[in-house]
């Protein structure tokens, strides 16, 4: 009699799952056979995406660009990425680009980037990640294989074949480290990942975790000589203030640390946390008593401020390098812009800072304008004039790529 209820449970089991079942209650063979249809379509264009990988063993390569280039279309192909995980699902931001593929005899695997973005702050990361899926599309398993940025480094050591990795993968221990010039302690595990004949990933950490450290010092330059610090920068002759005195170069370089712990004032620092702050000379004006310094501070983890930005700085010193006088020229950033003009000889700059209270409108924008003018005592100090603040309206300028001021 058990038998008999077993054997009827299955035939209701077929009767109401089946495209039998289906025609029969009024459906039709189609609709099924049309979404499996759509679905491999859509697989086999998600697929060619990827690159074949001809290698005989990995390496890193295998997972593509660095660079975000080519994003998933994750409104299009959600159907074959996996679930986020709990630190990605904290992310603002979150981008998978498309590697290598292998094409097995019954599974497909494949190597892709996942950018993890955090807004501006130090936390943001990347991952390596393997995802294996069945013939028609679906996903067998995924696996974060590496994961590179400011808390994390990984090395892949040993690769055999297509068969497995050996990675060590290095994770900040204390993440308010970043925050300060002191040295980086890591936590580090050596694991091997196998792509198993079914498709599946395992995973197998091998021995025990053990300590690394990145020693802040080693950052630092031998020199200290002003002479070495000066020329860094470009001369500037133009008797005109422009635009340029603050540009970028191709070729420009950091200034080192030890550098920037000699001749760069402390309190230009004030709204920065420190490690993730970044000096850039641009250009020098030699006087008899004095030299003027002029200088761009990145700060891609403000403290006190809601956005990233950049800082135009003048720092003034004597002729054996010590710090006469500094200011703030302008800032930029998401929300923040400056104008300025001006001339060398007497030294006169003015400037209007620029507050957006509004950075999603892009054309008649409300701001809040700080204007002033900067000179130079014969002593090498810094006066301000003519401060006085109003409120305008900015636009933005698409072929020139920046800002206007209109009242």
């Amino acid at each position: 009699m058990k038998y008999r209820v077993f054997l009827i449970n299955i035939l209701l089991f077929i009767f109401c799952y089946s495209d039998f079942g289906n025609i029969c209650l009024g459906g039709s063979f189609d609709k099924p056979s049309e979404d499996r249809q759509k679905k491999s379509v859509l697989f086999k264009q998600y697929l060619s995406g990827f690159k074949e990988w001809k290698e005989l063993t990995f390496s890193s390569c295998v997972f593509g660009n660095s660079i975000i280039e080519d994003p998933v279309n994750k409104d299009v192909y959600s159907l074959f990425l996996p679930c986020a995980d709990t630190l990605s699902e904290q992310a603002d931001f979150v981008y998978w680009q498309r590697g290598y593929k292998i094409m097995k005899s019954n599974f497909i695997e494949t190597f892709l980037k996942r950018f993890c973005e955090y807004g501006y702050g130090a936390y943001s990361y990347m991952d390596d990640v393997i995802i294996t899926y069945s013939l028609n599309g679906n996903i067998i398993d995924s696996k974060v294989i590496g994961r590179e940025g400011r808390a994390y480094y990984n090395r892949m050591n040993k690769c055999m074949g297509d068969s497995f990795m050996i990675v060590e993968q290095a994770t900040l221990i204390d993440k308010g480290q970043l925050l300060d010039y002191g040295d980086l302690h890591f936590s580090v595990k050596k694991i091997k990942f196998t792509v198993g004949y079914d498709g599946r990933i395992r995973e197998n950490i091998i021995g025990d975790s053990w300590h690394e450290i990145k020693v802040r010092d080693s950052e630092m330059n031998d020199s200290t000589d002003f002479g070495d610090y000066l020329a860094l920068f470009l001369k500037w002759d133009e008797r005109v203030l422009s635009e340029s005195l603050f540009q970028s170069r191709p070729d420009e370089k950091e200034i080192g640390l030890a550098f920037r712990k000699h001749f760069i004032p402390e309190d230009l620092d004030c709204q920065c946390e420190r490690r993730e702050l970044r000096w850039f000379p641009r250009y020098v004006m030699v006087q008899e008593e004095h030299i003027i310094c002029f200088l761009t501070k990145n700060c891609d983890l403000p403290k006190t401020v809601d956005y990233p930005y950049s800082d135009d700085v003048i720092i003034i010193y004597d002729k054996n390098g010590g710090v006469l006088d500094h200011c703030l020229v302008g800032r930029s950033g998401d929300a923040w812009f400056y104008v300025f003009d001006g001339k060398s000889s007497p030294f006169r700059l003015t400037v209007k800072q620029a507050t957006l209270l509004n950075i999603n409108q892009s054309s008649g924008i409300p701001c809040e304008i700080e204007e002033k003018t900067c000179t130079f005592t014969e002593d090498g100090y810094i006066e301000m004039e003519g401060v006085r603040k109003y409120e305008a309206i900015s636009d933005w300028d698409s072929e020139s790529f920046k800002y206007n001021i209109r009242r």
